[in-house]
């Protein structure tokens, strides 16, 4: 061969080994008309238990998002997806992969409380679904009712359920029933003691030896027994055949007031000064008295005297004393401090349950001195003096809450206590505080104009 034909076919050879290697574009990695090739990244997915139908493979190009190309979400049964993760890395399709990886589906349990009602004829509750570790809440089922039987509760075994435990697993809940009746003890009247726990008794039987103790109350206080809202009193052999709720009643000793007033509202105490004393010779005002669970307001209660020692402005009328028209009186309006009590700011809060002995001495700051005749009497000054004393709440606010204090031993008297006048304030029906007259004190012992300082209650 010659040379020339040579040459010729070495060229051919070579032209053909170049166009091997030009790009086509078909493989969907490279591009025609001179385009780079694309890289991608490959997404496998594992459904993380055997018996599911996994998802294909997904290639995505690199840094980017698989978009709609993501499967969607798997579904199993008795269990909740909560999403694609590769270690604690959660993917989506909006996150961009930057590598080849493989996605494992995660699931949360998805448990079943089925529901026994217990007994033959009756109607148990629908099963519900619950996610692994969370509570019924509203999804559990009211407490079921049967006739003569009290439910007790929901019980897997000896495992009580109820609409705030963790489900952490599948169960079937039966009923409890008791076959009997539940006596709940209300607290006593008034908060003076705690309530006891309720009894659950046999059908037809008594209390027996679960009957509770008398509460214990503070002095002059006498426990009176447990009634029903007919007025029937319960004792330990008292036959129990339904549900009832029983309320402690008391009393207290005949020298004790209970007063419930609201707006700075005080009982009147009178004493009488005989014709061969005087006034003049008295300097103090002393009472023991007690807070309880009555009182439902925040503020703290301060204690107050109010007095006036003119007779003529006070009218007594069916038990009870109330203010006529304007004239000459002395009014004390002081906060005074209770004995072994702790000082604070503000007012003081007297312990519930506990009696205090108060003596509020009569050299006290004086209200409305200025507009009326705040002097004592004379030493000539005999006959009868009114004084109101009592807790007081909000200075008068037509909004406050009423206030319930026990007093007793009210005696006016000298600073050494040799002289001394017992007054014998227990008796009223409804005692008006001074300023307001009878038509401020409603038959149920609350004002029905509101705000006036009279709102009294006396029981």
């Amino acid at each position: 061969m010659n040379v020339g034909k040579r040459f010729l076919l070495t060229a051919v050879a070579a032209v053909g080994l170049l166009c091997m290697a030009c790009p086509t574009g078909d493989d969907g990695e490279t591009g025609g008309n001179n385009t780079p090739p694309k890289e991608t990244w490959t997404v496998t997915f594992d459904l993380g238990y055997t018996g599911g139908t996994v998802p294909a493979p997904i290639k995505v190009e690199k840094g980017k998002t698989a978009g709609s190309a993501f499967p969607a979400n798997p579904a199993r049964e008795d269990f909740e997806f909560t999403g694609w993760y590769t270690g604690t890395a959660r993917y989506t399709h909006q996150t961009a992969v930057t590598a080849d990886i493989t996605l494992t589906a995660q699931w949360d349990a998805i448990y079943t409380l089925t529901f026994d009602i217990g007994y033959d004829g009756g109607t148990s509750p629908a099963p519900i679904k619950i996610r692994t570790g969370q509570a019924a809440g509203i999804l559990f089922p009211p407490d079921p009712q049967r006739t003569d039987y009290n439910f007790r509760g929901w019980l897997d075994g000896t495992d009580t359920y109820n609409a705030a435990t963790a489900i952490t697993k599948s169960a079937t809940l039966t009923a409890d029933w008791f076959h009997g009746y539940q006596v709940t003890f209300a607290a006593v009247v008034g908060g003076m003691a705690e309530a006891p726990s309720p009894l659950l008794v046999e059908w037809n039987q008594s209390m027996g030896s679960s009957f509770p103790a008398a509460p214990q109350l503070p002095a002059k206080f006498t426990f009176d027994g447990w009634y029903d809202a007919s007025g029937t009193k319960y004792e330990a052999a008292t036959a129990i055949n339904s549900d009832v709720t029983l309320t402690g009643k008391f009393t207290w000793a005949a020298d004790v007031d209970r007063i419930t007033a609201r707006n700075a509202g005080n009982p009147v105490f009178k004493f009488t000064v005989p014709a061969d004393d005087q006034f003049g010779n008295y300097t103090k005002i002393t009472v023991r008295f007690l807070v309880n669970d009555e009182n439902k307001s925040t503020a703290a209660p301060a204690v107050r005297l109010y007095g006036s020692y003119a007779a003529a402005d006070f009218t007594e009328e069916a038990d009870r004393y109330w203010k006529g028209p304007p004239g000459s009186y002395l009014m004390f309006n002081g906060i005074y401090n209770l004995p072994d009590y702790p000082a604070v700011t503000g007012n003081p809060v007297p312990v519930k349950y506990q009696w205090y002995t108060l003596e509020i001495p009569f050299d006290g700051t004086k209200f409305n001195q200025a507009h009326f005749d705040a002097s004592f009497p004379g030493t000539v000054a005999t006959g009868d003096f009114y004084f109101a004393l009592g807790l007081s709440l909000g200075g008068g606010s037509g909004t406050a809450v009423p206030v319930t204090s026990y007093m007793t031993d009210v005696t006016l008297s000298n600073a050494d206590g040799t002289r001394k006048i017992v007054s014998p304030g227990h008796g009223f029906t409804k005692p008006a505080m001074i300023g307001n007259d009878s038509k401020d004190i409603d038959d149920d012992g609350m004002n029905s104009t509101g705000g006036n300082a009279g709102d009294i209650s006396r029981k």
